[in-house]
């Protein structure tokens, strides 16, 4: 009895390390160019190292419309990321920092349009041919947030959250054919609410 006593204390213990999170919310890209809001789904895992730190482990989906060109591009990419918290006890409220570092799965799907100089117009230019194109690419993305939980049953917590998002990413914009534009990096923040449940 008193083995089966120390294990299930022990194992109840080790489970309460642990922590998952699901969060939603809106993505606000910022480009040189307007782009509309998008959105955001996350999922997470957190393991408990003290009553101030934990590690995770996240993926989920962000996407948006770029408002560029005649018809627009379309980005989505699934992260993977792995990262640190840092809390703030403040009794039911938990103010937090956090920093993380991973990989984007991009896909582009944008429409590539052929130009050629008018024959009938000297300086302008008409259009040869249009082709819808996607761009799938794996990159490097830095992020941190800042948050606070609260705490609305035993193990059940409340999250709101925002968060800056950088990914390393060099393409070029072509708004028209006289016009291209590029970047080194695409930037963006997320708005997230959410809720994490201790196992």
């Amino acid at each position: 009895m008193i083995f089966l006593s120390l294990f299930f204390t022990g194992k109840s213990s080790a489970q309460s390390q642990w922590q998952i999170s699901v969060s939603s919310g809106i993505v606000s890209p910022k480009f040189f160019i307007n782009t509309p809001l998008g959105y955001q789904v996350e999922g997470r895992i957190f393991y408990k190292l003290s009553d101030s730190v934990q590690l995770s482990i996240s993926t989920g989906f962000n996407c948006w419309n770029e408002d560029i060109g005649p018809d627009g591009n379309k980005f989505s990419s699934i992260p993977l990321l792995a990262g640190i918290k840092y809390s703030f006890p403040l009794g039911l409220f938990l103010p937090y920092w956090a920093g993380e570092l991973g990989v984007h799965f991009i896909t582009r799907d944008y429409t590539f349009q052929n130009y050629k100089p008018s024959e009938r117009f000297e300086g302008l230019y008409e259009l040869v041919s249009s082709e819808p194109k996607r761009e799938s690419v794996t990159k490097f993305v830095i992020r941190f947030g800042i948050g606070s939980t609260l705490v609305i049953y035993k193990n059940l917590d409340m999250d709101l959250s925002i968060r800056y998002n950088s990914i390393s990413y060099n393409f070029i914009y072509i708004y028209y054919p006289t016009s291209q534009m590029s970047t080194e990096k695409i930037s963006f923040y997320s708005f997230l609410l959410g809720f994490n449940y201790k196992l």
